[in-house]
């Protein structure tokens, strides 16, 4: 890379950061940008259907290690 090359990449790079818009994100911020959830219209909470059992869930225990 020549030295003209790094100069004009130095030179893009410091005048894109000074043409980017720099605001920090304040906490006050963060909320307002968060879409608000909705809630449910009835009061109970949703079942979720039943999980059914896994494989490894009904795998006998076998002890691991050395056998002496």
């Amino acid at each position: 890379m020549s030295f003209k090359q790094l100069l004009i990449g130095i030179m893009v790079g410091v005048t894109s950061c000074i043409l980017t818009p720099f605001a920090p994100a304040v906490a006050s911020d963060k909320d307002e940008a968060k879409p608000e959830k909705a809630e449910p219209s009835s009061k109970e909470k949703v079942q979720k259907p039943a999980r059914t059992p896994s494989p490894w869930d009904t795998r006998p225990m076998v002890p691991a290690g050395p056998k002496y």
